[in-house]
């Protein structure tokens, strides 16, 4: 694996009404973006082109809305930085 460009851990990821990890991690290594759990297992994973961020007005602050493909994600990093995230993931989309 090549040396992220972009690394976020202490993510609450969640698919719908379902919590799947308090303590995840968001990596942007390349063209890829990855989900993962706090065991560092994917839980989703796909190339920069297919992914979508946001934040959105009318979630609460410092969440953010992501769409990898057809699958839609809300994520709330620990440390609030929300938006740095969405930021990470237009410029490295820019990049590509």
């Amino acid at each position: 694996m090549t040396q992220a460009e972009f690394d976020q851990g202490g993510v609450t990821i969640r698919r719908g009404c379902r919590t799947l990890t308090t303590a995840g991690r968001v990596t942007i290594a390349g063209v890829r973006l990855s989900l993962l759990n706090s065991q560092g297992i994917t839980i989703d994973s796909t190339v920069l082109a297919h992914a979508r961020a946001r934040s959105p007005w009318y979630a609460p602050e410092g969440y953010v809305l992501l769409t990898m493909e057809k699958a839609l994600y809300l994520l709330k990093p620990r440390d609030g930085r929300g938006q740095a995230l969405v930021n990470s993931l237009r410029g490295a989309g820019a990049r590509s």
